[in-house]
């Protein structure tokens, strides 16, 4: 399950995962993009990766 602190790969880049958000009908990831930046992601589009 993907939450807070995972590691996950987004269009073949590794992101830290900041938190999860529930928009409604789906879920979407917080990823950090570095210099206090972020997007928001949904879950399907990520891989979550095992550390």
């Amino acid at each position: 399950m993907i939450g807070k602190g995972s590691v996950v790969r987004y269009k073949l880049h590794l992101y830290s995962v900041h938190s999860t958000l529930n928009k409604g009908a789906y879920v979407v990831a917080l990823i950090k993009l570095g210099n206090h930046r972020h997007k928001e992601v949904p879950l399907e589009q990520l891989e979550e990766l095992g550390v």
